[in-house]
């Protein structure tokens, strides 16, 4: 798909500078803050370029799963003969990484909401626009299909119509739509299209385990795009199990979903702990002198507790 001209806002949102890291790790922050500006740069100029090349990856991938004209269909048994290779044994997988035990009743047009995996704080409006086996692509209603992603069918960011309403989430509407005028009956009728039906949305029976998070506390928790980076952060958002992390005074982009068993969060305290970095927010204040006492009592705010962090078994891999 081509590219609006106007101005997309899912393009134009920009990241906040992050800080460079003590003189410890000097060479680090610099190489880090020169990413973050190619990023900066990158995200808004050559945001088509990514999205192009995201989408040669994803047909790449798919490609693999289907063998060339008069050639054998591929088959695990031979190759790991050939590379002399070991299977990985299935009961070291968890419980949602085996075999799908349902099939997927996606059907291309069926409209759903469910989060931007680049925003993962936002919920959007989202239609079924290719099925393949267990996954589904996803399309953006109203933007350039070059944001179109793919999950698998249980995916636990998806859900059905109506749910952003009924949980007290905000919806963020089609482009051209207001949000207060925004109602899904009147645009399924005008689109003359289908809600996917909440039977297929396997998330909507999990049972949920009592957990110590609330929203408003506060923990360090790992920067994902930027894994050097330890940073003081918020829970902002919970759903079922899971919640999001914020971080202090950053664009929403870095925001993302995680359990308590997640190794990129820590309790209040750990980093000094462990003789590690804590990146304090940005446009924090006598950064050096920073103190996790003072900066709770200034947001009138409490640390998550550290009985709520759970370690996560070792594997067998």
């Amino acid at each position: 798909g081509e590219d609006n001209e106007e101005e997309d806002p899912k393009c134009s949102r920009k990241k906040k500078p992050k800080l460079s890291l003590k003189a410890d790790s000097k060479e680090d922050g610099e190489e880090r803050d020169d990413e973050m500006e190619n990023k900066q740069d990158g995200r808004i100029l050559r945001g088509s370029q990514r999205a192009r090349r995201k989408r040669r990856g994803d047909s790449a991938v798919l490609k693999q799963g289907l063998p060339p004209k008069g050639k054998k269909a591929w088959c695990w048994a031979s190759y790991l003969e050939e590379e002399k290779a070991v299977a990985v044994p299935a009961k070291l997988f968890k419980e949602y990484q085996s075999f799908p035990y349902n099939k997927n009743g996606f059907k291309v047009g069926m409209k759903l909401e469910g989060v931007d995996p680049e925003h993962q704080s936002v919920y959007c409006v989202l239609t079924v626009a290719e099925v393949c086996g267990y996954r589904i692509k996803l399309h953006f209603d109203g933007y350039s299909d070059c944001y179109d992603f793919w999950v698998n069918a249980d995916a636990l960011d998806i859900h059905p119509v109506g749910w952003c309403e009924k949980t007290g989430h905000k919806l963020h509407p089609p482009k051209g739509y207001k949000e207060e005028e925004f109602n899904w009956q009147t645009y399924l009728k005008t689109c003359r299209a289908q809600a996917a039906p909440k039977s297929l949305f396997e998330n909507q029976n999990i049972t949920v385990i009592p957990s110590g998070f609330r929203v408003g506390m506060k923990l360090e928790a790992v920067d994902k795009k930027n894994p050097a980076f330890i940073c003081v952060a918020t829970v902002t958002d919970m759903v079922d199990n899971r919640f999001l992390v914020h971080f202090d005074n950053w664009d929403e982009s870095y925001d993302y979903w995680c359990e308590a068993s997640s190794p990129h969060i820590h309790p209040v305290g750990w980093c000094k702990e462990h003789r590690r970095t804590l990146i304090t927010p940005p446009g924090y204040p006598n950064v050096k002198h920073f103190s996790w006492d003072k900066y709770l009592e200034e947001t009138n705010s409490l640390p998550a507790p550290a009985r709520a962090f759970k370690v996560k078994p070792p594997h067998g891999f």
